[in-house]
């Protein structure tokens, strides 16, 4: 038995961590997100990326047990900060508009349990054009 890559396991514990996901139809077929769950990952989550449709709403949940420390959302070229929040707290969401195309980062700061050092994850963002049929 070949056991899974740690890039495998960390992109099947975000895609089964992220619930209740709403999608809209865009173009031929392909599925955006209406809805980004944050959850703990262990390890960089950089490599995942969540798909948005831009000039939609998209709504950005904490779905942990806890709270999320110093959550921003920044577009990455160029570097812009849209959001920064100290203390999202768990169940909390925010609706945010992706205005323009591009990659954006989600990053945030939280506690494992049985510990008290703080680890971050990110994850991407990219959000396109949503195509006419």
């Amino acid at each position: 038995m070949t056991p899974f890559s740690r890039k495998a396991l960390l992109a099947a514990t975000i895609t089964a961590a992220a619930l209740f996901i709403t999608t809209v139809q865009a173009g031929a077929g392909a599925n955006l997100l209406r809805t980004i769950s944050l959850t703990s990952v262990e390890g960089d989550a950089t490599d995942f990326t969540f798909n948005v449709p831009a000039g939609k709403s998209v709504r950005v949940q904490n779905d942990l047990d806890r709270v999320l420390h110093n959550t921003s959302i920044a577009r990455v070229n160029p570097d812009k900060n849209m959001v920064r929040v100290r203390a999202f707290q768990p169940g909390q969401s925010m609706d945010l508009e992706f205005t323009s195309q591009g990659t954006y980062r989600i990053c945030y700061e939280w506690m494992p349990e049985h510990t008290t050092v703080f680890q971050q994850s990110c994850v991407r963002v990219n959000v396109v054009k949503l195509q006419s049929t």
